[in-house]
């Protein structure tokens, strides 16, 4: 009876190594070229993985479920650097999904099995939770990751519509750190939870002044 294999993780191994087989590298090919003589399938490979050492890590697993399967592929997506919107995109989308089935199901393991930390993975769902506009700031270009996730805090708070704006305005014209920003989100918040006025309030009531 045919057996079927379905490759989760080292695509790119696979290829490479395939076209090792088929083809052999440049190196190979150039010597086989001087020889006048046509690169034999699978001589390539051979040459450099002739000894014992030289072995390929291969792993076969029964019996796992959809869910272990993306799990394993999300953790081995580490060879080449998405970009942190979209990644925080595909973490909470899974995430999202496996709380719909089990809404118990804890932050901390979800960031274990992904191989990340609990606070990029809670930084990755506030992001998905910012107004669509802001999230597009991110992906053109305009915003930067580390903003928005300042920004994530100030939603967090529920400071929205007009008081949100502000601040995400002064995160588009900012020339200083993302540590900097901080402060001032820290700051503000604090000065919130204290009931101290408003920073949104006082600079708005000073432009009416100025204006009238």
């Amino acid at each position: 009876r045919a057996r079927y294999y379905v490759l989760l993780a080292g695509e790119r191994r696979y290829r490479a190594l395939s076209l090792l087989w088929n083809e052999g590298c440049g190196t190979c090919q150039a010597e086989a070229a001087k020889r006048h003589r046509r690169l034999a399938v699978g001589r390539c490979f051979q040459k450099h993985f002739e000894r014992s050492v030289d072995t390929i890590e291969v792993r076969i697993s029964d019996n796992m479920t959809p869910l272990l399967a993306v799990f394993l592929q999300l953790s081995e997506n580490t060879h080449v650097r998405v970009p942190p919107h979209e990644e925080a995109r595909a973490y909470t989308q899974l995430f999202r999904l496996i709380r719909y089935g089990e809404p118990t199901f804890p932050l901390a393991v979800f960031a274990r099995n992904v191989g990340r930390s609990p606070e990029t993975i809670r930084n990755a769902v506030r992001f998905c939770d910012l107004p669509a506009k802001t999230q597009q700031l991110v992906e053109r270009g305009f915003l930067s990751y580390g903003l928005a996730i300042e920004l994530t805090r100030l939603h967090s708070a529920n400071i929205r519509g007009e008081r949100l704006g502000y601040w995400m305005q002064r995160a588009l014209t900012t020339h200083g750190t993302v540590d900097e920003f901080r402060k001032s989100v820290t700051a503000y918040l604090a000065e919130r939870a204290n009931g101290a006025s408003d920073l949104f309030g006082i600079m708005s009531r000073e432009a009416e002044r100025v204006a009238y």
